[in-house]
């Protein structure tokens, strides 16, 4: 029988000497190589949200430690001014969720952009949105870790959210006080999937060699028009972890056709129809001799979404109705968020758009599956 294995000292000292080595590496860039570089450490405390009764006890509250380093991108496109010049970070985090015998901690890596909303001289209020892959190092295991009801695999997307002030200290230091929401979950590839949220205030400082005064920039140029109605079209295939610990994964096939429409440069709105199958409901149907018309295990939607561009990124959110759900489940309202690359430029290319998606379906607001899309603008 495996007995449990807890992070040995020597281990978290490696991990430890990681981050600190990443913190040096990135005050050696800034001062160097590149002065719009900003190195940073913060840390962080709050706690973890009990979102079901099920949920393991918490021993103390979450904490949180990050560091990395952010710069300016080169102001030259047309977005860049539109979100007042927004700084990209790159933070590599260590997470402990407040009882880590049983959820263990939390690794990542993680990108970000951070957009200014209020700026001054001296100080300003920015938000900022990241997302990742997690590494947890101590999910479910029916021998070793049967009461961890909250984390399936090792592997999990990490969403984060983030209200931030920053001042400007004696140069070349600048002070943060963050206010940010951390989101855990696997997408349902893996059961339990019940997820970890921790909000949680933070104290931090970054390391600015060209200076440490909050910078004017040219003013924003003038919001583009909106734009006509354009038809698109994506293809899916997701991964759903079934409905007990361990169980095989099943295949998700989905297929969508909308019509979006630009307004000005940052949103787009989208009206569609979409379509999917699921294996998990097939193979219960054929597992259990159920005599069900073919199209048991099919689901129509019909959605209506906004998506949040920023260059050839963009961040998007569907919601609508089902007009038809799959055998056994009673579904009303269906919940998309998708993070989409764009393969040509859109300024210099509005039209005939190629793009590669990463998407997490939900069903009335609990997450069911997780799916890779190949999409096209016409």
């Amino acid at each position: 029988m495996r007995h449990a294995k807890a992070m040995t000292p020597p281990r978290r000292r490696g991990c430890t000497r990681a981050l600190v080595l990443l913190l040096l590496g990135c005050l050696g860039l800034g001062g160097g190589l590149w002065a719009q570089v900003a190195p940073h450490l913060s840390l962080h405390q709050g706690t973890t949200l009990v979102i079901n009764p099920v949920f393991p006890p918490l021993l103390r509250p979450a904490r949180m430690l990050e560091t990395g380093f952010s710069w300016l991108p080169s102001g030259q496109r047309p977005w860049h001014a539109r979100f007042r010049y927004p700084r990209l970070s790159l933070s590599a985090w260590y997470v402990d969720p407040g009882n880590p015998a049983i959820l263990g901690r939390a690794y990542a890596l993680l990108p970000a952009v951070e957009m200014p909303f209020v700026q001054r001289p001296r100080w300003q209020l920015s938000y900022q949105l990241g997302s990742s892959l997690a590494f947890l190092d101590r999910p479910y295991d029916r021998a070793t870790n049967p009461t961890n009801n909250v984390v399936g695999s090792r592997i999990s997307n990490l969403t984060l959210l983030r209200l931030r002030a920053a001042y400007a200290l004696a140069p070349p230091w600048r002070l943060r006080l963050d206010l940010s929401g951390l989101h855990f979950s696997n997408g349902h590839t893996r059961y339990p999937n019940l997820g970890i949220n921790i909000p949680a205030l933070g104290l931090g400082l970054s390391y600015h060699p060209g200076g440490a005064a909050i910078q004017d920039r040219p003013s924003r140029p003038p919001a583009a028009k909106a734009g006509h109605w354009r038809p698109a079209l994506r293809l899916h295939y997701g991964l759903s972890g079934g409905k007990a610990p361990q169980a095989p994964r099943y295949p998700v096939y989905l297929a969508s056709v909308y019509l979006q429409r630009p307004w000005r440069e940052r949103l787009r709105w989208q009206a569609g129809l979409l379509y999917a199958r699921s294996g998990y409901i097939a193979a219960f149907m054929q597992d259990h001799d159920i005599a069900s018309e073919a199209s048991g295990a099919d689901m129509w939607v019909l959605f209506l979404g906004t998506e949040w561009m920023m260059g050839r990124f963009s961040f998007s959110l569907n919601l609508g109705p089902y007009l038809r759900t799959a055998y056994l489940m009673d579904y009303r309202l269906y919940t998309e968020l998708g993070w989409r690359w764009y393969l040509r430029d859109q300024q210099r290319n509005p039209h005939m758009q190629p793009f590669l998606g990463a998407f997490v379906h939900a069903h009335s607001g609990e997450a069911d599956f997780s799916s890779l899309a190949l999409g096209f603008v016409f």
